[in-house]
């Protein structure tokens, strides 16, 4: 999939910045990721403005999405004056469950699925702040804010209107699986609120709480979460 080779080369790119792990001002970090979307199970009942008035309604039910989880890669300047530069790329997934039920009259078959993804892959850029420093003269604890633009690949979830903008009448067969695993690349910002411990010689320690918003997304999701991370730099 190709937003899969895109998260690869994004890590591959940090991951090979030339020799950052040893220039002073240049964190290589690793961070685990926790989203808190939860998008509840839903049974959801429509007809198509195509089909006969005579056919009787189309249903799609969907488990619950909780919570996905992933993993991250993040590279920090702090060499610049004033502020940091933090570039990180992350992504989350999580599964659900679906069944298309269409009217019996349309001729078409029940399609249930197991495991669709639900996920995101994403770049996020922050330019960052220290509020605290401590101790002063050695910054082993430090309190930072942040914000910037980011940019991500999110998965659609099976859902009503993913049916209807898709196909115009139950007797075509839709393909749901499919359309779940298009990912739409969507543009939005983030505010970020994080600590780091970082003791001389050994890795640092760092975690964050980003508020994520991306415009234009597909019902039922909103766009709009907490990304908790925590992880290790050197």
């Amino acid at each position: 999939m190709r937003v899969g080779k895109t998260f690869v080369v994004v890590v591959a790119f940090l991951l090979m910045a030339p020799t950052a792990w040893a220039l002073p001002g240049i964190q290589l970090g690793l961070h685990g990721n926790y989203q808190n979307t939860v998008l509840d199970a839903e049974v959801q009942q429509f007809s198509f403005p195509g089909d006969p008035a005579s056919w009787t309604e189309t249903s799609l039910t969907r488990t619950e999405i909780g919570n996905p989880v992933g993993v991250g890669v993040d590279l920090t300047f702090t060499f610049l004056p004033v502020i940091d530069l933090q570039i990180s790329a992350d992504m989350v997934a999580q599964t659900y469950n679906f069944v298309y039920t269409p009217p019996a009259i349309s001729g078409q078959t029940e399609i249930s699925q197991d495991n669709i993804p639900y996920g995101r892959i994403g770049v996020d850029v922050s330019i960052i702040k220290n509020l605290v420093s401590l101790p002063p003269a050695v910054h082993i604890l430090n309190l930072y804010v942040g914000i910037g633009p980011s940019v991500a690949f999110i998965a659609p979830v099976a859902s009503q209107q993913l049916v209807l903008d898709n196909i115009k009448t139950a007797s075509e067969k839709p393909d749901i699986e499919g359309y779940a695993k298009e990912q739409g690349m969507k543009v939005g910002f983030h505010a970020v609120v994080g600590v780091t411990l970082k003791a001389p010689i050994l890795p640092g320690l760092r975690i964050q709480a980003k508020y994520m918003h991306f415009g234009d997304v597909s019902e039922p999701d909103k766009g709009s979460f907490i990304l908790l991370q925590a992880g290790v730099f050197i």
